[in-house]
């Protein structure tokens, strides 16, 4: 077709269609939406990150809740007294040795992660193989006679570099 022909043909001139300024219009509202998307998944990628540090923080101190509760069950089942080992102070505990270690404050017991991922203490038990994590750990011993007050606190640095603590408190009673 000539452009003569175009010029006359009014059926190409009649026809409504988008114009520039329309299209340009939709492409930006779509932009919009696509940038409001992905920004909601980095958010939900950053709050997944955040729930499982405190998650394994969680589980991390209340192992070493348990494990001060394994030494006073010991004590009793032994018949010596129910603190034995468990005078005031801070302490490292690992699960792999029923030993604590004195420590001054919860970086000073950091926590590794063997072969099976599973975390220790390599302050207290070695292992060749393992790898060092973000999470360190450490136990608080109260004062007491019959109750005595127990803070398992564990420490980690959060993926964009803050510190983070997460610590659970409970009571041991002497039972006898």
């Amino acid at each position: 077709m000539t452009l003569k022909a175009l010029k006359t043909n009014k059926y190409y001139f009649n026809k409504p269609a988008f114009s520039l300024i329309e299209i340009m219009a939709v492409i930006m509202i779509v932009s919009l939406g696509l940038v409001g998307t992905v920004n909601l998944a980095v958010q939900n990628i950053k709050a997944q990150t955040l729930n499982e540090d405190n998650l394994i923080a969680y589980q991390l101190a209340q192992e070493a809740l348990e494990l001060a509760r394994q030494i006073r069950d010991t004590n009793w089942m032994l018949g010596n007294n129910w603190l034995e080992s468990l005078t005031p102070g801070r302490y490292c505990v690992d699960y792999r040795n029923v030993e604590i270690l004195s420590i001054n404050a919860v970086n000073d017991c950091p926590l590794s992660r063997d072969g099976n991922n599973f975390y220790f203490s390599p302050s207290i038990d070695d292992i060749a193989d393992s790898v060092p994590s973000n999470f360190s750990r450490m136990i608080e011993i109260g004062s007491g006679t019959s109750s005595v007050p127990v803070l398992a606190t564990v420490s980690w640095i959060s993926r964009n570099g803050g510190i983070q603590n997460y610590t659970v408190a409970t009571m041991f009673y002497d039972w006898y």
